[in-house]
C-alpha cells in the first residue's frame, strides 16, 4: 500500500528573491487590479487522489483516506470561503492515465465547490496513480490565469506513488529526495513546470498514509517514497504554502486556512470499508503442512490474512500469488489463486482463504472477482462465513466446513464446464449459487445481507476452493481459479 496521504498548498510564486519582492508588491495592489472572469484574484485548485491505494482503512477514524480526503476537502473549502471571500475555486480528481477530471466544470464558487464534492463516491476509488499528469495539467489550467493579476493555488490531496502517467510529465520516479531530483524523473519534470519563473502556483499539500504500510510491500519502491514527499514539501516551502504529512494513526488536522472550525464532517451514515485487498502481496505458493496454516507474505499475514490446505491427500500448494502466466491480474500486479496441486492425488480439493477478523454489519456489501482459465477441468469455490472471531479458526478437514458453517455463495456446484454467465456483474445469484464458472475474463460478484452476510458481531469471510474427484490426472476436475480485488462495506 502507498504510504501516506499529503495535504500540500502550492502557488505560482518563485523563489527568486528578486521575483518574490515583486509578488509582495503585488500581493498589495491586487485588490485594485481588474479580474476579466469577475470575483476576486484568488484562485484554488482543489486536485483528489482517488486511486486504489487510498481504500486503506484508517485506524484513527474508522474511515478509509478515499472518505477522510473528501470531509478534509469540504472543511478546507469552507475555510476558504470565510478567509477569501468572492474567491473561485475548482474542483479536480484523478486515478489511472486519462482520468482527470474538472467535476466542479469550471471555477466556480466555494458552495458550489462544496457541492461538488458532496456528488464523489465516498467510497468509489480504485485504479491506479497517473499522479504526474494531475500535477502538470492542473498547473497549466491554472496558467490561464496571469500573475502577479492573480493568486493561484493548487491543492493536492494524495498518498503519492506515480505509476501511470503518460504525458509529459511522466517519468520514473527520482531515487534522489533532493531538488532539482534526478533528471528525467516525474519529479523533476514536476518541480519545472511548477517551478519557471513568476508561475509557481501556491502548493498545498497534504500526504496521507502511515509508513509502516510501505515498509511491508512487496513492490521495491521502499526508497521512492522520500522523493514523494521531499517533492511535495518541497514546492509547498518554497512557494510559500504549507505541507502536512497525515499518519493512519493520527486524525485528519485542521485546514490550511485558518479561524474555521472543522464542518460538513458528513458520511458518518454511510457504509464504511472495512476490508480492502488487490491480492498484489499474497506470497510465492509454499508446501502445505497439514493442520497449520500456509505460508503467505509477511505483510499479508500481518494484515490477518489466513490460508489453510485441509485437502485429502494434502498437496504441494496451498494459496499463492497469481501470475500473468495463467490469468492477467483484474488489477494490481497479481491476484489469490489455488490449483489442482492442492491434492497429491486424485481427491477432494479443500484449500482455505479467510479474511481478517472485522465488524459486519447492516447495508454490507462483498465485492470480488473470479475467474479461472478454462472449463475444461470444472472448478468450483464457495464462500462462507463464522462469525467466532478466533485468531486461529477451525476450517475442518477435507469436505467438512468447520465453524464456517455460513455459505453466502456457490459457484458452480454441480462441477460442469460451463461458464457461468456474468454480465456487468452477478447480484445476490438466487440460492446464492451461480451455475458454471467464469472463464475467459473476470467476473465482478456483489454479495449482501440479503445472501447472508450478517446484519452485526465480528468474524471471517472465507473463499473455499472445494472441488471433489479433483487433482493431477487421472482426476476429471480441478484446475486453476483466481481471486482480485476485493471490497467490504458494512454499516
Amino acid at each position: 500500500m502507498k504510504k501516506m496521504l499529503l495535504l500540500s498548498l502550492l502557488s505560482l510564486l518563485t523563489s527568486n528573491p528578486i521575483l518574490a519582492q515583486e509578488n509582495a508588491k503585488a500581493e498589495a495592489s491586487r485588490a485594485s487590479t481588474p479580474d476579466p472572469n469577475g470575483g476576486s484574484q484568488r484562485r484554488l485548485a482543489i486536485v483528489l487522489d482517488r486511486t486504489g491505494s487510498m481504500l486503506v482503512l484508517r485506524p484513527s477514524t474508522g474511515r478509509t483516506r478515499c472518505v477522510d480526503s473528501l470531509t478534509a476537502a469540504r472543511d478546507e473549502v469552507a475555510a476558504f470561503e470565510e478567509n477569501f471571500p468572492g474567491s473561485l475555486v475548482s474542483v479536480w480528481t484523478f486515478s489511472s492515465a486519462n482520468t482527470l477530471v474538472q467535476i466542479s466544470g469550471g471555477y466556480v464558487s466555494p458552495a458550489q465547490a462544496r457541492t461538488a464534492i458532496s456528488t464523489i463516491n465516498p467510497n468509489g476509488c480504485g485504479g491506479q496513480t497517473a499522479l504526474a499528469d494531475a500535477v502538470c495539467s492542473v498547473a497549466d489550467n491554472l496558467a490561464q490565469f496571469p500573475s502577479p493579476t492573480f493568486e493561484r493555488q493548487m491543492m493536492i490531496y494524495t498518498d503519492g506513488d506515480e505509476n501511470n502517467s503518460i504525458g509529459a510529465c511522466a517519468g520514473v520516479n527520482s531515487v534522489s529526495s533532493t531538488p532539482p531530483f534526478d533528471a528525467n524523473s516525474w519529479h523533476s519534470k514536476a518541480w519545472l513546470k511548477l517551478g519557471l519563473g513568476a508561475q509557481r502556483p501556491i502548493n498545498l499539500n497534504k500526504f496521507w498514509g502511515s509508513s509502516v504500510n510501505r515498509v511491508a510491500e512487496q513492490i521495491p519502491l521502499a526508497p521512492l517514497v522520500a522523493s514523494d514527499e521531499a517533492f511535495f514539501r518541497a514546492t509547498a516551502e518554497i512557494s510559500g504554502g504549507s505541507y502536512a504529512p497525515i499518519p493512519d494513526a493520527q486524525p485528519v488536522p485542521p485546514p490550511f486556512f485558518p479561524s474555521v472550525p472543522l464542518l460538513l464532517q458528513g458520511f458518518e451514515n454511510e457504509p464504511q470499508i472495512r476490508l480492502f485487498s488487490t491480492f498484489d502481496d499474497v506470497g510465492s505458493a509454499f508446501a502445505p503442512v497439514a493442520g497449520q496454516n500456509c505460508v503467505l507474505s509477511s505483510s499479508f499475514s500481518a494484515a490477518g490474512w489466513i490460508a489453510r490446505n485441509t485437502s485429502i491427500p494434502l498437496g504441494s500448494t496451498c494459496v499463492f500469488a497469481g501470475t500473468s502466466t495463467n490469468l492477467l491480474p483484474q488489477s494490481g500486479i497479481s491476484f489469490a489463486a489455488m490449483n489442482f496441486n492442492s491434492v497429491s492425488a486424485p481427491g477432494t480439493i479443500a484449500t482455505w482463504l479467510a479474511s481478517p477478523v472485522m465488524d459486519f454489519g447492516t447495508s454490507a456489501t462483498l465485492e470480488f472477482y473470479i475467474q479461472a482459465p478454462s472449463g475444461q477441468f470444472p472448478d468450483r469455490l464457495e464462500v462462507r462465513t463464522s462469525t467466532t472471531g478466533n485468531a486461529n479458526p477451525d476450517f475442518g478437514n477435507g469436505g467438512s466446513v468447520g465453524e464456517f458453517g455460513n455459505l453466502i455463495l456457490q459457484v458452480n456446484p454441480t462441477q460442469t464446464n460451463a461458464s457461468a454467465v456474468c454480465g456487468a456483474n452477478i447480484i445476490d445469484p438466487p440460492g446464492k449459487t451461480i451455475n458454471g464458472f467464469p472463464f475467459g475474463n473476470w467476473c465482478k460478484v456483489i454479495l449482501t445481507n440479503a445472501s447472508g452476510i450478517p446484519n452485526s458481531g465480528r468474524g471471517r469471510i472465507a473463499f473455499l476452493y472445494y472441488v471433489t474427484n479433483a487433482g493431477p490426472l487421472p482426476a476429471p476436475n480441478g484446475n486453476y481459479v483466481g481471486i482480485d480485488s476485493l471490497i467490504f462495506r458494512a454499516r
